[in-house]
């Protein structure tokens, strides 16, 4: 944006000086006229702004110099005009999508911060449902810690800010238990539950489980 402000400045300048000299004869002369709208570069560019903005150059500006220069005149300050409508819209462009990149970024923000709560306290919920079945604290559980637990009324509240059912854990602890240890540590649990939270993943894993033991 800053250098498309400058850039236009740049022509402001370019410009203001080839009129002055095409019409520097009429500002020696002391025409009104060109006095009034080319007579230095305070006046030359006060015009170029008026025929940036589109305010009756036209009518003021234009047709009346033609009348002395011919088309060529009109030429230049159409060219102008021109190129300064286009770097007028890459500044309005550039505020906007600056503005837009900030709403999002801050948009951004507010949701990976929404999203890591969410998951801290998923896991809070989650590592309190260990700790209840794991009453004795000795850093795992067994099946029938999860059998032994599940009519334990915080097991119930803490299970369900985790979106699962007590009786979804009797049958997840067997593929919780990767090693058949009968044990299943923390970061076991942890991983079981993330993956069974879905409905469609707790449906393939009861699947997965009844195939296995019809296998066997």
């Amino acid at each position: 944006v800053i250098w498309t402000l400058m850039f236009m400045m740049y022509l402001m300048y370019v410009w203001s000086i080839v009129i002055m000299t095409i019409a520097a004869e009429k500002i020696v002369s002391g025409d009104e006229f060109y006095r009034e709208y080319w007579k230095g570069f305070p006046e030359s560019m006060l015009t170029l702004v008026q025929v940036m903005s589109g305010d009756a150059w036209v009518s003021n500006v234009a047709r009346s110099m033609s009348k002395d220069f011919g088309s060529s005149i009109k030429l230049i300050l159409l060219s102008f005009y021109v190129l300064t409508a286009f770097g007028l819209l890459n500044v309005i462009t550039g505020i906007l999508v600056e503005r837009f990149h900030g709403t999002f970024a801050e948009d951004s923000k507010v949701l990976r911060e929404q999203n890591r709560k969410q998951k801290q306290k998923l896991e809070d919920a989650i590592r309190a449902t260990f700790q209840v079945m794991d009453g004795e604290g000795k850093g795992f559980i067994t099946i029938n810690d999860c059998k032994e637990s599940v009519h334990n009324v915080d097991l119930q509240h803490n299970l369900e800010l985790a979106g699962l059912k007590r009786d979804d854990l009797a049958r997840l602890f067997k593929h919780m238990d990767t090693n058949s240890t009968g044990e299943v540590n923390y970061h076991e649990f942890l991983r079981g539950c993330l993956r069974a939270r879905e409905p469609t993943q707790i449906g393939d894993l009861y699947d997965e489980g009844a195939r296995t033991r019809a296998l066997c």
